[in-house]
């Protein structure tokens, strides 16, 4: 859309620049299906190095975004998702049970983290809380007490 902010076209020269970014994906999607029906479905198998190649180029990627955008969200969460599911198949608990914790442990961990970055942008040190400036909060409850108060 920078292209459209600094140039000045036509609402012809808008609305075929706009057809033309909203036709690409479609297309490719026709594309996609009518390749599946002529080919047929196609599996690819990466042997243990092909596994290991795609996980680091996979993890670059995310770093590198997580460095350009100076945030940690796009490694916490992926990294929250999928570890716990990973952690809990080599557990002798019934695969019922695994998916419910690693649900329950993704969904708690991003709670928290995303907890942490609003105190961060609130500007609550969570870490060391400290009730007028004085006393220390040791009991765990009252940190939660003071933290939710300072949000509100």
């Amino acid at each position: 859309m920078g292209y459209l902010a600094s140039h000045r076209l036509s609402k012809y020269g808008e609305w075929f620049v706009l057809s033309l970014l909203s036709i690409v994906p479609i297309g490719g999607f026709i594309l996609l299906i009518w390749l599946n029906n002529r080919f047929g479905i196609t599996v690819v198998q990466f042997g243990t190095i092909g596994n290991i190649i795609l996980f680091c180029l996979g993890a670059f990627i995310f770093i590198g975004c997580s460095i350009w955008s100076k945030s940690l969200v796009l490694i916490i969460i992926p990294t929250l998702l999928y570890v716990p599911k990973y952690v809990l198949t080599y557990t002798q608990l019934s695969k019922d049970l695994q998916m419910i914790l690693s649900y329950f442990i993704s969904i708690l961990g991003i709670a928290f983290y995303l907890f942490l970055l609003y105190g961060k942008e609130k500007g609550i040190d969570i870490t060391y809380l400290t009730v007028h400036g004085e006393k220390e909060i040791s009991d765990t409850l009252a940190v939660y007490e003071a933290v939710l108060s300072k949000m509100i």
